[in-house]
């Protein structure tokens, strides 16, 4: 498992080789498109106008405010099948599943196991799930 944490951005037709510091793809590209439609509304221009706004955040390169990501941190240590057996324990407990429910075995070839993964991939794992976690508040656990 090989992760690049280099991020592509655009703009204008040109590679952005060094963002502001700080810079949060979401905020970034809302405020974009807000200066484009602020624009034109004040242009007056009458003829039609298609704006979309796909946010990168949850995708790549993951990003989150460091504040919102350290409330993840540690959640991810144990693997993600530790974590889908905890959840599916925590679901048990609230009544919401039944006891002898067994969880679906994971189809993936194209992934490692935990236990197969050396410490730096594990741990980068981790960071970037802790990343995407704090892109939608997915609190797991």
């Amino acid at each position: 498992m090989t992760m690049s944490f280099i991020a592509l951005h655009r703009e204008d037709g040109e590679y952005v080789k060094k963002l502001p510091e700080g810079w949060y793809s979401s905020d970034g590209y809302g405020d974009k498109m807000l200066r484009y439609l602020k624009d034109r509304h004040e242009s007056e221009d009458e003829r039609p106008f298609f704006g979309y706004l796909p946010f990168t955040a949850p995708h790549w390169p993951l990003q989150a405010p460091q504040e919102i990501i350290k409330h993840y941190h540690g959640v991810y240590d144990d693997g993600p099948e530790a974590l889908r057996q905890k959840r599916l324990q925590r679901l048990k407990e609230l009544d919401m599943i039944k006891e002898d429910v067994e969880p679906h075995p994971v189809v993936a070839d194209e992934v490692r196991e935990w236990t197969a993964l050396s410490d730096e991939e594990r741990q980068k794992s981790c960071r970037a799930m802790e990343c995407f976690a704090g892109e939608f508040g997915l609190l797991g656990h």
